[in-house]
């Protein structure tokens, strides 16, 4: 049962390590998105587009301020 639940709990938590990999500016509300709307395939696929793109969300607030 542990056996399963890890990988499980692995898939859930994909956008929390994949922000964590980038170094994701916004990584503390990308994570509790992630746990709190995780559950919801919409909650989950957002966390994990917004953990995919954390250049270009840079890209434009540089681009405001300049």
């Amino acid at each position: 049962m542990i056996l399963l639940a890890l990988p499980l709990i692995f898939l859930y938590m994909l956008p929390t390590w994949v922000a964590l990999s980038f170094r994701h500016r916004h990584l503390p509300a990308l994570a509790t998105l992630n746990f709190l709307a995780g559950w919801s395939v919409a909650g989950w696929l957002v966390a994990l587009i917004w953990a995919l793109c954390p250049m270009a969300h840079d890209k434009y607030q540089l681009s405001l301020h300049s």
